[in-house]
């Protein structure tokens, strides 16, 4: 099948699945399994939009279980109403962090224009210009950067935005989400049914957990699939590589050989909380293994090409692993890479550092946990090391005043509150997933009453939201 047919069969069939939600047809149809690499055309599969304009929710409430007399705050929103019918009004709204003219993918644009609904890209709290507070504190974070407060924002908005739109009849309204924002999508369609009739998640996880062991699995299972041109000999490579590099690090001379090997600042490696910051995933590799991107170009951008180098040539894995890092990740003459622990967590407990990543963690060590060891249990083609799971909790106690013992009770308690993958029995739910995305076992990948499910062969995470594939 060729990629324009594959993409519009693709896009067709999450077409049907929203247009059953909107229908409130009870029986779905049946989804077949589909394939990634042939996903996207060379061309936009889609008319140009004529864009979205930037606009505030101006008066969003900062705690709600105060009310708006304890302070509001202007949370930011695109929106786009050029297909937008208001005799039949239909409304889907995708939930981001930090919104950008380019944020909302295919899966959301296309069936618009088809069922003419208004689009409309909602900030979470805390993410970009969307501030409750000035001072970005743990303490303020702990009160207002919760899931629980950001699924009222997402309520509270839907409530404003209506009447912005003003319809001739009651307006309907999907919510979209991609990983973390795709659970707050299908949990505010699980606490808000009557004002949200349907959502679709993309690589959402739902299965949460502290420790989520799955991700390297996965990551060693595609370094091994020949479908993504990978081998059972890059795996070995990779995986062999990384433990030459653990191997390296027990001496000071062998220490600064790796230091200059990897470009990384002498004497960086003599502390093991440093050693393992270097190493953390696929670190070494500088490659984002979960964006894998089979149409990419650049030299080791993608599991193919980085397979291609270990699976040639006579150099031992490790020098195999130093080229692909230092040109995946080049620096300028005379620099070094810094892997200072230290420093990274005295930046998560600055108030002033308002970083995304920041504020990801934050989220993770406040109740959505999934934190990833690399052991042997779990195949984990990086390097490996029992104390991993420790050093990241480490993020939470020494970044945000969240011990381990409250990392994990938070973690239960959303599993326990949303109902994990069960959900609850919550209806009209799309869950669409990657096979080749680290996060598929911990997201929806079997249909069930109320949810229906997508698999896409070959697919990384969100792969099918992004123009940039196109």
């Amino acid at each position: 099948m060729c990629k324009t047919e594959s993409f519009f069969a693709f896009m067709s069939i999450i077409l049907l699945l929203i247009w059953y939600v909107f229908n409130g047809v009870v029986a779905h149809p049946q989804v077949d399994n589909l394939r990634a690499d042939d996903l996207y055309p060379r061309t936009n599969a889609t008319r140009r939009l004529k864009g979205f304009e930037m606009a505030v929710y101006p008066s969003q409430v900062g705690d709600h279980y105060l009310g708006p007399k304890a302070g509001t705050f202007t949370q930011r929103y695109l929106i786009n109403k050029d297909y937008f019918d208001p005799s039949k009004p239909l409304l889907f709204i995708y939930i981001g962090d930090v919104i950008s003219r380019g944020i909302i993918g295919y899966e959301v644009t296309i069936p618009a224009q088809t069922l003419k609904a208004a689009m409309v890209a909602l900030e979470h709290r805390y993410f970009g210009d969307s501030k409750p507070t000035p001072v970005v504190s743990a303490k303020k974070l702990k009160k207002l950067l919760t899931i629980s407060q950001t699924l009222q924002d997402i309520r509270s908005f839907a409530s404003y935005i209506t009447r912005v739109l003003r319809s001739a009849a009651p307006m309907k309204i999907v919510l979209f989400g991609d990983s973390y924002t795709g659970s707050l999508a299908s949990w505010a369609r699980q606490l808000y049914p009557d004002l949200f009739i349907g959502a679709v998640a993309s690589s959402s996880p739902f299965d949460i957990k502290v420790a989520y062991n799955d991700y390297n699995s996965v990551a060693a299972h595609d370094f091994s699939n020949p479908k993504l041109g990978g081998s059972d000999q890059c795996l070995a490579e990779v995986t062999q590589a990384h433990a030459a590099f653990a191997g390296n690090l027990d001496t000071p001379e062998r220490r600064r050989m790796l230091e200059q090997k990897f470009h990384i600042c002498s004497g960086v490696l003599d502390k093991r909380s440093n050693q393992l910051y270097a190493t953390q995933g696929p670190t070494l590799l500088a490659f984002d293994i979960q964006g894998n991107n089979p149409s990419c170009s650049e030299d080791y951008c993608n599991i193919e090409r980085i397979c291609r180098r270990f699976a040639t040539g006579q150099e031992a894995p490790l020098d195999k692993l130093a080229a692909v890092c230092n040109t995946n990740n080049p620096i300028p003459p005379q620099s070094c890479r810094n892997f200072d622990w230290n420093q990274e967590l005295q930046e998560l407990a600055d108030p002033r550092y308002n970083s995304r990543d920041r504020l990801l963690t934050f989220i993770a060590c406040n109740g959505l946990g999934l934190f990833s060891p690399c052991d042997e249990s779990n195949r984990c083609p990086f390097m490996r090391s029992e104390d991993r799971l420790a050093h990241l909790l480490e993020q939470c106690d020494s970044g945000f005043g969240i011990p381990e013992e409250d990392v994990n009770q938070k973690v239960k308690k959303i599993c326990r509150k949303y109902g994990g993958k069960g959900l609850h029995s919550t209806t009209n739910v799309i869950s669409i997933n990657g096979k080749a995305d680290p996060w598929y076992p911990v997201s929806i990948t079997e249909k069930q009453a109320g949810v229906d499910m997508l698999m896409i062969e070959g697919a990384s995470h969100c792969y099918w939201s992004s123009h940039k594939n196109a």
